[in-house]
């Protein structure tokens, strides 16, 4: 691994959750194809935090993860667990299919 991709890995949950908290959040609107268009980019956020077993994304896809950075802390905590889990299971869905 290059030195740039170790100095992002570390940030890549705190950059899924801040997305996270983004589309959760009730005042704010992201549209959805907006979402759509950023799938790509997520997904490829998370298959570089899957790649070699480093993360396991079992349970409610990856919630340990997104938890060690506060994910679900605070007002809205259902639904940023809700949108979370969406990506993730999206995710889980293109690796199976080869889509992406």
């Amino acid at each position: 691994m290059d030195t740039f991709h170790a100095a992002l890995m570390k940030h890549l949950p705190a950059i899924l959750v801040a997305y996270v908290r983004v589309v959760a959040d009730p005042r704010g609107h992201v549209r959805p194809d907006v979402r759509r268009e950023m799938l790509p980019g997520l997904w490829a956020l998370c298959d570089t935090l899957t790649a070699g077993g480093r993360v396991q994304s079992r349970g409610r896809e990856g919630e340990a993860l997104g938890e060690a950075f506060g994910l679900g802390d605070g007002p809205g905590s259902e639904a940023e667990r809700d949108v979370w889990a969406d990506m993730w299971s999206g995710w889980a869905a293109k690796r199976y299919t080869g889509q992406g």
